[in-house]
């Protein structure tokens, strides 16, 4: 393998990440968009209406996103977890450099994130398990 192939597929590798960030953030918001009403918050209402009101949607999504990252891409199960939910602390830390007197019990809403990795997290490993049962490789007989 050449460094420029190696180069692409940490660039595709990066690209992934991003798009799965992207994707957990909207499995978050579908429920605040389902939500009859927006919660106050600083910056982003309809985020902090989605994570109060997070339902089986948002934990179906971000299984199903695992599943499909998994499945689609090289990255680790860990890895997957992790860029499902990297954008909910960033808003956070955002919204507390808005108004300080937001987000006075950060350190439990970390521990909900890490807690929301869990569903991304069993999605991916059931991709590659499934994954190593359907491309499992035929040893030849000897």
């Amino acid at each position: 393998m050449t460094s420029s192939s190696g180069w692409r597929l940490r660039a595709l590798d990066t690209m992934a990440a991003v798009v799965i960030a992207l994707i957990g953030l909207g499995c978050v918001l579908l429920s605040g968009v389902m939500a009859p009403r927006l919660r106050p918050a600083p910056l982003f209402p309809l985020l902090a209406t989605g994570i109060e009101g997070m339902n089986g949607y948002t934990i179906a999504g971000l299984v199903a996103l695992g599943v499909l990252a998994g499945l689609l891409t090289r990255l680790p199960a860990f890895a997957i977890g992790f860029a499902s939910i990297c954008l909910l602390p960033a808003a956070m830390v955002l919204e507390m450099m808005a108004d300080e007197r937001s987000h006075n019990l950060f350190p439990f809403e970390f521990l909900l994130y890490l807690l929301l990795q869990i569903p991304a997290l069993l999605g991916a490993f059931a991709a590659y398990g499934a994954r190593r049962l359907l491309f499992k490789r035929q040893r030849p007989e000897p």
